[in-house]
């Protein structure tokens, strides 16, 4: 519901689940267009209901 509140794009690149020892474990490769603000946002929510996050890459400062 958050992303409905805040302007973020995501384009989902890849995304797996897998039952291992009957443990549901996945992933999912995102891609997010936004403002800076809107991605700390999104980062911190993601962090606060137990989400694992990576940043991979870097963000242009001169797209933000």
């Amino acid at each position: 519901f958050l992303l409905l509140k805040i302007e973020i794009e995501f384009n989902i690149l890849q995304a797996n689940l897998e039952l291992i020892q009957n443990n549901t474990v996945g992933f999912m490769l995102v891609q997010a267009i936004a403002s800076d603000e809107h991605i700390h946002k999104i980062l911190f929510y993601g962090q606060d209901i137990g989400l694992n996050i990576e940043v991979l890459g870097y963000v242009d400062k001169h797209h933000t």
